[in-house]
């Protein structure tokens, strides 16, 4: 039983470099996904049509979660719903707004200074959320 789980987790690496290394799409999971399902959704993740849609995305926003649902992160990684398929993740990939992102990043950002001012001016250390709990990933 060791050893399938080690083949799974092997089979899992090997596909998260080869869409990292030949794609230059970096991928994650919310904890939740379990290793077998990681493994069938790295395949699915590699349909042609998802990846056609990655390349039409600049190269330093090729970050993908493995998620409960699809959308965007506060950080403007893309989540894609473990529960969909090749076809709606190329859709929603393909139909992101990438200016959109960029100004909600821009007001987050803006956001965390008043933060940090507003902290220190009363002589308290900033701490923010972590990104998984500001993301809902």
């Amino acid at each position: 039983a060791q050893a399938d789980a080690d083949d799974v987790w092997r089979e899992i690496y090997a596909h998260q470099h080869a869409l990292r290394m030949r794609e230059e799409i970096r991928v994650t999971f919310q904890v939740s996904v379990l290793p077998a399902q990681r493994l069938d959704l790295l395949k699915q993740l590699q349909h042609d049509s998802v990846l056609a849609a990655f390349q039409k995305v600049e190269l330093d926003r090729r970050v993908c979660i493995l998620a409960d649902r699809s959308g965007l992160d506060v950080h403007g990684r893309v989540l894609l719903d473990f529960l969909a398929g090749a076809d709606e993740w190329a859709t929603h990939v393909g139909g992101l707004k990438w200016e959109a992102v960029d100004a909600q990043r821009a007001r987050l950002l803006e956001l965390r200074d008043v933060e940090m001012r507003a902290a220190e001016s009363l002589g308290l250390s900033f701490v923010h959320a972590a990104p998984d709990v500001e993301s809902g990933a």
